[in-house]
């Protein structure tokens, strides 16, 4: 997450941002495992801490974190880290560029949608 989208969300409140900042550093730490070939990742619990995150928001907060966070995000790079554990498990050989790559009709998704939140 960039700074700038930090200072956004803590604008919004301080206390979902620290939600948010531990998916990211679950996630962070899940790739410095997998880089040296340790399957022990851990479950950034994606769904529970957001919505422990933004439990106390009123809809027009969630809203603007809505525009600001995509979970969905999160979600495909949680999934891409069980599927890069699993093939260093079974020595697979992979192309690990390839398998986080982003799917240009995702990212075109992503954009659309971001693009109609915003309207």
């Amino acid at each position: 997450m960039i700074l700038d989208t930090r200072e956004q969300i803590a604008k919004v409140s301080k206390k979902t941002l620290v939600f948010f900042m531990k998916i990211e550093e679950v996630l962070d730490c899940n790739v410095e495992k997998l880089l040296a070939k340790q399957t022990d990742v851990q479950n950034p619990a994606i769904g529970e801490v957001v919505k422990q995150g933004v439990k106390h928001l009123g809809d027009e907060n969630q809203y603007k974190l809505k525009k600001l966070i995509c979970i969905s995000c999160y979600e495909e790079e949680w999934g891409k880290q069980m599927i890069e554990a699993e093939l260093i498990k079974r020595d697979k050989a992979y192309d690990r560029n390839k398998l986080y790559s982003i799917d240009e009709s995702k990212a075109d998704n992503m954009i659309n949608e971001t693009r109609r939140i915003e309207q």
